[in-house]
């Protein structure tokens, strides 16, 4: 029930009225959104950086990577930055953390693409990054301009880097500064040590970086291991040897587990550059010794970096019992009870088995790969899911379908659609592991995988978006599939989604169709779906429909042969043209230069001609966007050739050559399609045509000459078209077969009585068949 106030004849209270009041917006606040729309999108993001609010200020450096992107076009990246510049500096005085992320994220796409020169970066962005990283503390910010600055590093001088970024790097180390700033100095060390020389790093750092390695906080120190392999590999293997293995060895017994795991992933990422002697003798050892090891910690850590250890280590192992440490170890992640080591165990399965070699696979990996891909947590069958490719990539298609034809099929119709999603990314591929050299089992495979495929697409209900991965998978079954399991099953899916898809359905399935149709080898099948594009689509009641059309019809073209288009699909394509939807025409439009290019001279210049006048008409449509479309295509369309022609003026000479082979070739190809089944019934059918004409030729030539000493009577004549007649078709009962009857009846001198058996030669003639 309403409160008594709030009855039609009464005004709202007091303080209602005073509430709305302190929550209205003043003249003046109002007066700071309002902006002069001439101004320039320069000035106005100048304008909303200097003196804007912070929804204002966000806008701006939305637009920066923008408008950088603009006056970089113009050869004037130099002078937006300039003008921003101070506006910008101003800004970051009051930025929030999200700001100054968004902000380094617009610097870092800047470098990336090039929309200023090096020079001018070392000019512009690197000071302002290194102002925020002396004077900043917020972690989440220095991350974010840390990132800026490792993108920066390798595009300026390294006279700047060693002035400057080492002396910032340096001053942010010392004992008396913060944690977060010895945290920043060890990652600026770390970011520039690639671009400089030994010398210079031995000389300018070397000393801070191993003092860092004992800082009195584990961050610092576990920060310092992270950078230990770049500095490795720039200062060279003796002082690494000497200096940096001494270091890591300590740290490896630190009192902080993160320090020891750290120390413990530096090892593996500098394994290769260790001397062979240290590896042999200690490094070994170590690695055996964690991949033992129980507790909780130690355990995250092996199975996060399995794969990339068993790479390094690999080439090492020469002992099956060393082989049979890490096999063991791997075992008892891939059936640990934690979800999350079993997730890590499937990450790293790719690299494991690369590592070890697809014919260890049989006899020491199969169980636990069949283990994480039935596991009952949905991540790890995720995770199993992304990287099934590479598995059956590295095994073979051999041992693939010995070993993970089962697997496959149990993860694409899993009850997770996440697991569907992520195998059918690379179900394409994935496909082809089933292509062995046996036929009974290639084919036995792929009548087990169409059934699967289907599955998945009705477990799919409205996810458009897993929809179209499935459709765009659609043109390779083809490879895989018959062509009457092609016509059957994925063809009728196609159309469904044409009637009825989301609009990405739709598209998807417009550009797959036309690749389905050119390799559907079976004439009548062909036929049916051109018919039925015909009949649904070029003529459908639905303007949508004809839209769709035009839409198929651009694919059409690059797919097909001029000949081919030009025969099935030109025509209704130009009655297009007068369609009476302005979105119809104006999409068919576009496609004039295109059609003209099928054109062939001179059997369609009565086409041609209708095109011209179309296209001439269309300038002048009453729909101004129809009219807008046709001029801008008019002039394209009168230099564009028709097809035969050896010249075309849209192209340069070897791009013309490259179209006319292409489709010449698509020609050629269009011709060989029909499979061997189409082409021995081909054959087939014209001889036998043709020993039916040869049998009935003697007749039709005593019939000819008897009409020509009788007077032609109509009965003969009759008899002698519907005896032609049926030959052409290739039967050889009903007319045909009396006439011979009559010429042997004639022969004995007994025409009375055939004609009482037979009946009179007319009524032979138009005999109904």
């Amino acid at each position: 029930m309403l409160d008594d106030y709030e009855t039609w004849d009464e005004s709202p209270p007091s303080e209602a009225i005073e509430d709305v009041k302190q929550k209205s917006k003043t003249g003046e606040e109002i007066e700071r959104y309002i902006v002069d729309e001439n101004i320039s999108d320069l000035d106005l993001v100048c304008q909303f950086l200097s003196s804007g609010n912070a929804i204002q200020q966000q806008n701006a450096i939305r637009r920066l990577e923008a408008l950088f992107q603009e006056y970089h076009a113009a050869g004037e990246g130099r002078k937006a930055f300039d003008a921003i510049q101070g506006p910008l500096e101003t800004a970051m005085v009051t930025y929030d953390s999200d700001s100054h992320v968004d902000t380094s994220n617009v610097f870092i796409e800047v470098v990336n693409q090039q929309l200023l020169t090096k020079q001018e970066i070392a000019d512009c962005l690197l000071p302002i990054v290194l102002n925020v990283l002396n004077n900043n503390r917020d972690r989440e910010v220095l991350d974010g301009w840390l990132n800026a600055l490792y993108t920066i590093v390798p595009v300026v001088d390294v006279k700047l880097l060693k002035k400057e970024v080492t002396a910032l790097a340096l001053s942010k180390g010392e004992v008396d500064e913060t944690v977060q700033s010895r945290v920043v100095c060890c990652k600026v060390l770390g970011a520039i040590v690639p671009q400089l020389d030994r010398e210079s790093i031995e000389f300018s750092f070397f000393s801070k970086a191993m003092a860092l390695c004992q800082d009195t906080d584990y961050e610092v120190r576990i920060c310092m291991c992270e950078q230990l392999d770049p500095i490795a590999r720039a200062v060279g293997a003796q002082l690494t040897k000497d200096s940096i293995m001494p270091e890591v060895f300590e740290l490896l017994n630190d009192e902080e587990a993160g320090v020891r795991m750290a120390a413990f992933e530096c090892i593996i990422n500098m394994f290769d550059i260790i001397p062979a002697d240290i590896r042999k003798d200690k490094m070994f050892g170590i690695i055996k010794e964690y991949c033992t090891a129980q507790d909780e910690v130690t355990l995250q850590c092996i199975a996060r970096l399995f794969g990339p250890l068993m790479t390094k280590v690999a080439p090492e192992v020469e002992k099956e019992d060393d082989w049979a440490i890490f096999l063991q170890s791997y075992k008892g992640l891939a059936g640990n009870s934690d979800a999350k080591l079993r997730e890590l165990a499937a990450f790293n399965f790719p690299a494991v088995l690369k590592a070890m070699g697809p014919r260890k696979y049989a006899m020491h990996l199969h169980a636990s790969y069949m283990q994480l891909c039935n596991d009952t947590n949905e991540d790890v069958r995720a995770c199993i899911a992304c990287s099934f490719h590479e598995v059956s990539k590295m095994l073979g298609k051999e041992r693939g379908m010995t070993y993970l034809k089962d697997a496959f099929l149990s993860l694409l119709q899993d009850q997770s659609q996440e697991v569907q999603n992520k195998i059918l990314g690379n179900l394409a591929t994935m496909l082809g592991m089933f292509a062995v050299t046996n036929e009974q089992d290639r084919i036995s495979a792929y009548a087990e995988v169409l059934p699967a495929v289907l599955h998945v697409e009705a477990s799919m209900g409205r996810n458009w978006r897993m929809l179209r991965e499935l459709v765009l998978i659609f043109p390779s079954c083809t490879d895989y599939f018959t062509s009457d399991q092609v016509y059957e099953n994925i063809i009728p899916l196609c159309f469904r989604y044409l009637a009825a898809g989301a609009a990405p359905i739709k598209t998807a399935t417009a550009a797959a169709l036309p690749l389905l149709l050119r390799r559907t080898r079976k004439i009548v099948q062909r036929n049916d779906i051109i018919q039925r594009l015909m009949r649904e689509y070029a003529r459908a009641k639905s303007c949508f429909g004809r839209q769709l059309y035009v839409e198929l019809a651009e694919n059409l073209l690059a797919v097909f042969s001029s000949k081919f288009f030009r025969d099935n699909f030109l025509e209704e394509a130009v009655n297009l043209l007068q369609d009476p939807v302005p979105n119809v025409r104006m999409k068919a439009c576009l496609l004039l230069p295109q059609l003209k290019r099928t054109v062939k001279l001179p059997d369609d210049v009565e086409l041609l001609e209708r095109m011209s006048k179309y296209c001439t008409a269309l300038t002048t449509d009453n729909d101004r966007d129809v009219a807008a479309s046709a001029r801008s295509i008019v002039e394209d369309f009168k230099v564009t050739p028709t097809h035969g022609v050896k010249k075309d003026p849209t192209m340069s000479a070897q791009e013309f050559e490259e179209f006319d082979a292409t489709d010449k070739q698509k020609e050629k190809e269009e011709e060989d399609m029909l499979s061997k089944e189409e082409v021995d019934n081909k054959k087939l059918s014209e001889a036998a045509q043709k020993e039916r004409r040869a049998r009935l030729s003697d007749s039709e030539l005593r019939i000819r000459a008897r009409l020509q000493g009788t007077g032609n009577r109509p009965g003969l004549q009759s008899m002698l078209e519907a005896a032609s007649g049926r030959s052409s078709a290739g039967e050889s009962s009903g007319p045909a077969k009396n006439v011979r009857d009559y010429l042997s009846s004639r022969e004995k001198g007994n025409a009375r009585s055939y004609r009482s058996t037979t009946g009179t030669a007319s009524r032979i003639g138009r005999g109904t068949h």
